[in-house]
């Protein structure tokens, strides 16, 4: 983008703001974001669009949703399928106690990498609300991200 070869690019916030910060703020800034991909707007960014805030439509939202959950699901910790169901909730408490730490949030901010946490729960309810999205609804958003 600095050569001036490409115009755009579509990268997490997280990368940007650690590597080239510099590009959108500034008196040398040239770099403007346009929307995010998530179901919350970054703190950085309140200005700045959702997808599902552009979009209009059930299958529409449905793929906006579809396309957060790449920053959802891609971060969070899982167990494999047939754990035991007796110890869910206490490694949700036992992780939700460690990512507030206060230590472990002094830690995240030193290596300025944003902290985004949600409730194993909530993470949970997403997914399956994505995973049970009708096949119908999965085919058109699936042409609404990929067209054709």
């Amino acid at each position: 983008m600095e050569q001036g070869e490409v115009q755009g690019v579509s990268l997490a916030w997280a990368a940007w703001k650690n590597a080239h910060l510099h590009w959108f703020q500034g008196a040398d800034s040239f770099a403007v974001g346009i929307v995010q991909s998530g179901f919350r707007r970054d703190p950085d960014l309140p200005d700045i669009p959702l997808i599902s805030e552009l979009v209009e439509g059930a299958d529409s939202k449905a793929a906006a949703d579809l396309i957060a959950t790449s920053s959802l699901i891609g971060r969070s910790l899982v167990l494999p399928p047939g754990a035991p169901k007796e110890l869910v909730e206490p490694l949700r408490e036992a992780f939700w106690k460690a990512v507030n730490d206060p230590a472990f949030m002094a830690d995240a901010k030193k290596t300025k990498l944003p902290l985004s946490q949600l409730k194993g729960a909530e993470i949970q309810a997403t997914a399956e609300r994505i995973l049970g999205m009708s096949p119908d609804t999965a085919a058109k958003a699936r042409k609404a991200i990929f067209g054709g």
